[in-house]
């Protein structure tokens, strides 16, 4: 086995853990391994959250902005009649509604698909004045954040009891669950918050590929390992000869009449070589793979 590895690793997490919790069980899984190899992720999840996680090693740690822009989907449960500070089962209860019908929580839903602005919730990682939101939340301080536009492209819920509710939804980068789910109830006039939540999907990558970490074994890290040639990523790709891409390789840059775009996959030989881009007729790289 390589000392080094290069690729995605997907990693089903579990409740009650923090995602760096994750990232620090497998950079000792690593030492143990004699493997020396950077670490990142595209994106993180709530302790009391679970699934996938999209574990970046060595280069791949490069795509990390790039992923992370990828649609997600989640599956879940919440409660109406009660909030919590946090808006998920961790926080306190602050807030109790009446409550609704389930024909009437479920009636409702179209008015929540597609593009909208969203408040960051008060206990969130987003900073201010260099310190995170739920550091000021801890304390008895909520700061409001200015709304962020979202694009929510599916959303079902289905009726557990009277009170419980499962859904599924599919939404764009920056989406807040659980503030999408409490503004859904809010707009009805009752309060919530979620009991459960577990990301199915980034883009092309499912939980169903994940392992959780004690499954990630020197026998199998290899074996379980996605490359650029495993993932169809939802960018444009250009196609350019052996000899182009060994310029771009020594920094020059190749004429083209291609669009002007920020992201570009770049290929040779069927196979994608770099992530790019596309300015004043210029294809340059933003970084090999």
């Amino acid at each position: 086995m390589s000392s080094k590895l290069d690729g995605i690793l997907l990693v089903n997490k579990k409740k009650g853990i923090t995602s760096y919790d994750v990232i620090r069980k497998i950079k000792l899984a690593f030492k143990e391994m004699d493997i020396k190899t950077k670490i990142g992720h595209s994106g993180t999840l709530d302790p009391f959250a679970e699934g996938l996680l999209v574990i970046l090693l060595g280069k791949y740690t490069r795509m990390s902005d790039y992923l992370m822009d990828l649609e997600k989907t989640y599956s879940g449960t919440f409660v109406q009649g009660v909030g919590t500070d946090t808006l998920d089962l961790d926080g306190e209860i602050i807030e109790r509604t009446n409550t609704l019908s389930p024909e009437i929580i479920l009636s409702n839903i179209s008015n929540f698909i597609g593009e909208q602005m969203q408040v960051p919730p008060f206990y969130s990682a987003l900073k201010h004045n260099g310190k995170k939101l739920y550091e000021y939340a801890r304390k008895g301080e909520n700061i409001t954040k200015p709304p962020r536009k979202i694009f929510v492209y599916e959303l079902s819920i289905s009726k557990e009891s009277s009170e419980s509710f499962s859904f599924i939804t599919r939404v764009s980068k920056g989406t807040y669950v659980r503030k999408l789910i409490y503004d859904y109830t809010t707009s009805l006039g009752v309060a919530s918050y979620l009991t459960s939540l577990k990301r199915e999907k980034m883009g092309e990558f499912s939980l169903e590929d994940a392992r959780v970490i004690e499954e990630i074994t020197p026998e199998n890290i290899e074996k379980n390992l996605m490359t650029i040639k495993d993932i169809n990523l939802p960018y444009e790709r250009i196609v350019l000869s052996v000899d182009e891409r060994e310029k771009l390789s020594n920094g020059i840059r190749i004429k083209t009449e291609h669009d002007e775009t920020d992201v570009v996959l770049l290929e040779a030989e069927n196979t994608v070589f770099a992530f790019g881009g596309v300015k004043d007729g210029q294809i340059y790289t933003r970084f090999f793979i």
